[in-house]
């Protein structure tokens, strides 16, 4: 399997992969990119069967474009794991605030999903990044406490920090 991991930051993601599969990481960040270089050789001959973009997305000026590109490097069925925030979750209107992140797009998840059936993509499966879940990873009963947050995401979109998605290339 051949994984592009765009926006790996220094490679950590792409790292644990790359013990199982074939993967390349790519990202505008030089000093991170020096990183992830030392893990990865970057190689676009071919085209993958697995993409991420892991919250990239909504800093892109061109997300569209960037949508376009990734079909055209996706295998035919091909998967692309996509993560964004939610602009309405306590930390994305704390950080519009504070102005934390630069983040150019916002999407709700039905017009995510719209904008990517656009793109010849089919909706697999998408669920609620929890809240508070990923900073407390180190709790001992962390795996019980993470399955009610995204529960709670689930049954309050609001709450949730963002939104992974699950699509397969189509056409």
């Amino acid at each position: 399997m051949l994984i592009l991991d765009i926006g790996c930051g220094c490679g950590l993601l792409t790292l644990i992969l790359s013990e199982k599969w074939n993967v390349i990481g790519i990202n505008v960040n030089k000093d991170r990119l020096n990183i992830a270089r030392k893990i990865v050789k970057i190689d676009f001959k071919e085209k993958f069967d697995l993409i991420l973009a892991l919250d990239i997305l909504e800093h892109l000026k061109y997300p569209n474009k960037s949508l376009k590109k990734i079909h055209n490097h996706l295998k035919s069925n091909g998967l692309l794991i996509v993560s964004i925030p939610n602009k309405s979750s306590f930390w994305e209107v704390l950080n519009l605030f504070l102005k934390l992140e630069e983040h150019k797009h916002y999407w709700k998840p039905n017009e995510f999903k719209i904008l990517l059936q656009k793109y010849g993509f089919e909706l697999i499966d998408f669920y609620p990044r929890p809240m508070f879940g990923e900073s407390l990873g180190f709790l001992p009963f962390y795996k019980n406490f993470l399955l009610v947050d995204i529960l709670l995401g689930k049954m309050t979109p609001a709450i949730a920090t963002g939104w992974v998605f699950a699509f397969r290339k189509i056409s």
